[in-house]
């Protein structure tokens, strides 16, 4: 029993990759006698013939679209895929493949790599389901087609971006290098605090220490200008 569940799963797997294998070559034919005549993409009937005008206008953009398995899962009758997705646009498609945002539009002759996850329900030795996730808009970007994404700031750049957003909340500007100001600013917290924390502040009939309510009194917001500049300035440190 266990021998022939091994089986059937090595069979799944050799299913799904026979696919990749044909479609890399470019027997579209053969790759589509994979799938079953009554097969689903991504859960809508589109049938054998559907598949191969897909690959047909994928291969028609991407004449040496190739898909390189990284691992392969499978689980039952189910088999995934993690694999990368290469090519050269070298021609134009008028039908929406690949997320539908090539056709019409002219080669670039630009190449692409990007990574796919492929999932292959197999039945009877036959793919009779299958379901992708795809990342369309990194092919795109790396085709022209869509703009870069931005590089990231430095931390230079980073710390002048956010001094004017510490200068509107907490009067705060930045002067050179934030953890030399970090000792000062967590001294003057200290003091402020010290300061209160001995002396006693009448609640009723008790006499009871507060080192806020002086705090609070005597600096105003400036004890919470330096409670959320000696806080924000350790969180902001800790990001970049």
């Amino acid at each position: 029993m266990g021998g022939a569940s091994v089986n059937i799963t090595e069979s799944n797997r050799r299913m799904a990759q026979q696919f990749h294998e044909a479609f890399n070559r470019g027997d579209l034919d053969a790759a589509a006698s994979c799938f079953a005549e009554d097969c689903r993409n991504h859960g809508r009937q589109v049938g054998r013939a559907g598949v191969r005008k897909v690959l047909a206008e994928i291969k028609t953009n991407f004449p040496d679209a190739r898909l390189t398995t990284q691992n392969s899962v499978v689980e039952g009758e189910w088999v995934v895929v993690r694999c990368t997705y290469s090519g050269t646009h070298r021609g134009t498609s008028n039908f929406p493949v690949d997320g539908g945002m090539l056709v019409g539009i002219q080669p670039t002759g630009r190449s692409f790599e990007v990574q796919h996850m492929h999932m292959y329900r197999v039945l009877d030795g036959k793919i009779a389901e299958h379901f992708a996730n795809r990342d369309d808009v990194g092919m795109m970007r790396q085709l022209g087609l869509l703009p870069p994404l931005p590089s990231p700031p430095s931390r230079q750049g980073d710390r002048w971006v956010a001094q004017p957003i510490f200068s509107a909340a907490f009067g705060f500007e930045f002067r050179g290098h934030p953890p030399r100001r970090a000792p000062q600013v967590r001294q003057r917290f200290a003091a402020e605090i010290s300061y209160d924390g001995y002396r006693n502040t009448k609640f009723g009939s008790n006499s009871t220490p507060c080192f806020l309510s002086r705090a609070w009194k005597s600096l105003g917001i400036s004890f919470w200008r330096s409670l959320a500049v000696n806080t924000t300035w350790i969180t902001f440190w800790a990001h970049v």
